[in-house]
């Protein structure tokens, strides 16, 4: 079985590649480094894209790391893939979810498709057979283990 984190990343990697990613995540997870007022966030939203200056998203084997600012001050944000439950890409309007990632007082906000303006095209679960990496993101067919969401 491929692990977790590898498929978040190669999800990643492809989306990001089509263009700017928000990247929602967990602050309190442990490792999680960002700016001390929003450690405590149990769904912080960050912009990663290869085009933001410094260029120094790096996409490694078990965290995403990147100097990102917060209100004009710059700070290297480290983010395991444990603590990361949805990547949204506006550029091809979809939206992928970890259920089993998702804080639980997140997860009526996250789902209710009614009331949030993040809409998943696909939700994946670890119950689920694991996807090949090569049929990810990005214009490529998908395996049978997403469920589409209307």
């Amino acid at each position: 079985m491929v692990p977790q984190a590898q498929i978040k990343r190669e999800r990643l990697k492809k989306m990001l590649v089509k263009g700017m990613v928000m990247v929602h995540l967990d602050a309190r997870h442990p490792g999680v480094s960002v700016p001390p007022q929003y450690a405590a966030d149990p769904h912080l939203r960050l912009n990663l894209s290869y085009r933001f200056a410094p260029y120094d998203l790096d996409l490694g084997e078990e965290l995403v790391q990147a100097t990102l600012t917060f209100g004009g001050a710059p700070w290297r944000c480290q983010v395991p893939y444990g603590a990361i439950f949805l990547l949204t890409s506006r550029s091809l309007d979809e939206s992928l979810l970890w259920l089993e990632d998702v804080p639980a007082e997140e997860l009526p906000g996250i789902v209710d498709s009614g009331r949030s303006p993040l809409r998943p095209v696909a939700m994946l679960s670890r119950q689920e057979p694991e996807p090949e990496l090569s049929r990810a993101v990005g214009g490529e067919s998908r395996r049978g283990h997403l469920r589409l969401v209307k």
